[in-house]
This record gives C-alpha cells, sequence and structure tokens, in this order.
C-alpha cells in the first residue's frame, strides 16, 4: 500500500536491531487475550489489524502477529512516553536479567524498543510516528486501508477516546473495534465508550466486556 509521505509519516524498519538491550515493558489485560486472539483467528485470510497507540509493541501487538501469520498490521504512536517517567505505573516487563529494563533507564526510545521487540514480524508492520487524528485516520482511508480489527489504546482523555471511537465507526464501519482500559483509572475511556453506546454510534447489544478492562464493539 502507497502513503502519501507529505500526510502519513511511515518509518522504515531499520537493516538490523537497535544496539539495546531487551525491554519487555507494557500494561496486557492478560485476561482479555483469549478472547482477542479466537477473534483474530475467526477472520477472513490476509486481515489487517490497525492499532492506534502500540508502545513497545509486545503488550497488543505481538499476540496479534502470533496469532496467525497472514495478518499484517498498522500501528501508529507518536512515541511520546519517556521510560523513566512510567516506571511506578507499569503493571508487566520492568526487569530484564534482574536488573531494570533499558527502556526505564533511559536507553533507547520507545520506538527503537517497538522496533526491536517486532523485527522479526517487519515484513508485516508498517509503523507511523505521527500524532493520531480525525484528519490522519482518513488519510489512511484513502489509501484504501480497511483493517478488520482496530485497536484503541493511545490517549485516554475523554475527548480523545471519543474521536477514535467515532472517526473508527465513520470511517471502517465494518471493522471489529476494541478499546482497551475501561476502568476507573481511565474515566475518560470509560464517558467515551458510554456516550458511544448511548448516543447510537454503537449499540448496545454491539458492546461486549472481556477480562479485565477491554471492551468488543462488533456487530455481527
Amino acid at each position: 500500500m502507497h502513503y502519501d509521505s507529505r500526510k502519513v509519516n511511515v518509518i522504515p524498519w531499520p537493516d538490523e536491531l537497535h544496539d539495546i538491550g531487551y525491554s519487555g515493558c507494557m500494561w496486557p489485560d492478560l485476561e482479555a487475550r483469549p478472547a482477542i486472539r479466537r477473534i483474530l483467528e475467526s477472520l477472513p485470510p490476509c486481515p489487517v489489524y490497525l492499532e492506534l497507540g502500540v508502545f513497545t509493541g509486545v503488550g497488543s501487538t505481538l499476540p496479534a502477529l502470533e496469532a496467525r501469520e497472514d495478518l499484517t498490521v498498522v500501528g501508529i504512536d507518536s512515541f511520546r512516553c519517556h521510560g523513566p517517567n512510567i516506571i511506578n505505573s507499569l503493571r508487566f516487563g520492568k526487569f530484564h536479567d534482574g536488573d531494570l529494563c533499558d527502556y526505564l533507564k533511559g536507553v533507547g526510545s520507545c520506538r527503537e524498543h517497538f522496533q526491536n521487540n517486532l523485527f522479526e514480524h517487519r515484513d508485516r508492520v508498517t509503523l507511523i510516528d505521527q500524532e493520531i487524528s480525525e484528519q490522519l485516520l482518513a488519510d489512511l482511508k484513502a489509501t484504501g486501508l480497511e483493517p478488520r480489527v482496530i485497536f484503541i489504546d493511545d490517549d485516554h482523555s475523554y475527548e480523545a477516546c471519543s474521536d477514535r471511537i467515532q472517526s473508527c465507526r465513520k470511517l471502517w464501519p465494518k471493522a471489529i473495534t476494541i478499546c482497551d482500559d475501561y476502568i476507573p483509572r481511565h474515566a475518560g475511556v470509560i464517558k467515551a465508550v458510554d456516550e458511544a453506546v448511548a448516543t447510537g454510534i454503537w449499540r448496545e447489544e454491539h458492546m461486549s466486556k472481556v477480562g479485565g478492562r477491554t471492551v468488543i464493539f462488533r456487530d455481527y
């Protein structure tokens, strides 16, 4: 697929791994993984998985790629997280070989760790380093992007989450949409998800909750 470089900042893959240690930092909803895997496995051949907010790639991107070999990923992130600033909030992956992982030490950028973690699957991953917006998603739609599954997990404010849900529903009405972090600590996500149902963007029967904090919207 061809992306207009004036509108979409696709990051090329390096020829070899970055010279940094492994970092498996993530906030996974491990209880939701089996349900998401079943969804991915049930899709028609060669599905596209769009992820909004990929972080280091090991929490949700890598499990999606491992679910089936014909799946391709388009991942978008602005990679603003700085490892040392988020140590206390992380649930998994803080340590490697008994010591803090390199990312949390400030060694290597979030994007570099993503590329290392997904390097083995690089031929199936398109990485976009850019602020997520309604315009960017519309530009991707204009290129012919048709994701079967959309995973929303970037900005957890109400405004951003609501914008993502509305934009994705409008642009890709048949895509299965997954929203992470539907928990009280992220009140903006809860408000955006509940409002999407209340206003008819999605109907209540389209919504299911799996795991500890994950909401799935699908209407087929």
